[in-house]
């Protein structure tokens, strides 16, 4: 099977958040109680609503935001300071960061790995080239060159076989169908023989924020640039 273009797992993320943002870029909001509104899209020929991405978000205790819809349920949770409801959405909305922050939050809120990740091919290849490439440099301290003639060699040639082929062995399932994590178990089964250390990152290998985070993320951002909006409408007609 070809593989896909090579990418890292930031820029798979960002690419993610940007279309959620295209796909909520219409939307208007309603509110149904306090620290309880909807957004939604009404249809292109102004008739009526799209169910379209249609979500609920609520501000629960001050403290945390719950987002449903036509999205993945998501929470967020461990706010400080704020006050108002309004407030609590800008703590999210203001500046969605769903690399960190954002994803740190949404940990504390659901708790499960498995729905904060999802896992790409191309991310992982990427991931597998370039810790591929970082652990020769580890080893060698430098692009290692021959001793006879100064020159650079190939940075891989400092990598014993086996590691070479259990990396080899990574990038040929991808795309297989064998499942991810399989995969990731397998090359570090094989490179923890001689990289004991490299459990720091081999199960990483693969993963950007799940669509389930970036996306509640984007619907919160919507809802607080509404918010702000609406506010400073109130503050002019006064």
């Amino acid at each position: 099977m070809k593989k896909r273009k090579p990418v890292d797992g930031h820029t798979k993320t960002n690419r993610l958040l940007q279309q959620a943002r295209r796909d909520f870029e219409r939307h208007e909001h309603k509110e149904i109680g306090p620290g309880h509104w909807v957004i939604r899209r009404k249809h292109r020929d102004g008739r009526g609503w799209d169910s379209a991405f249609f979500t609920h978000i609520v501000v629960m205790g001050r403290s945390a935001i719950s987002v449903w819809g036509d999205i993945s349920a998501c929470v967020f949770a461990y706010c400080s300071g704020a006050i108002t409801p309004e407030a609590v959405i800008a703590w999210m909305g203001r500046r969605p960061d769903p690399h960190y922050y954002g994803r740190q939050k949404a940990h504390i809120g659901m708790g499960a790995h498995e729905l904060l990740d999802s896992f790409d091919d191309a991310v992982a290849l990427f991931d597998l080239r370039w810790q591929r490439r970082q652990l020769a440099l580890d080893i060698s301290g430098s692009h290692p060159q021959d001793e006879k003639t100064g020159r650079f060699v190939k940075l891989d040639t400092v990598l014993s076989e086996r590691c070479r082929d259990a990396f080899d062995d990574a990038e040929r399932k991808l795309g297989s169908g064998e499942h991810p994590q399989l995969i990731k178990q397998a090359l570090y089964d094989d490179l923890s023989k001689e990289y004991p250390e490299c459990y720091e990152w081999v199960f990483d290998i693969g993963s950007y924020t799940s669509s389930r985070v970036v996306y509640a993320l984007a619907a919160i951002e919507r809802l607080h640039i509404l918010l702000a909006a609406e506010g400073g409408e109130r503050a002019e007609a006064a």
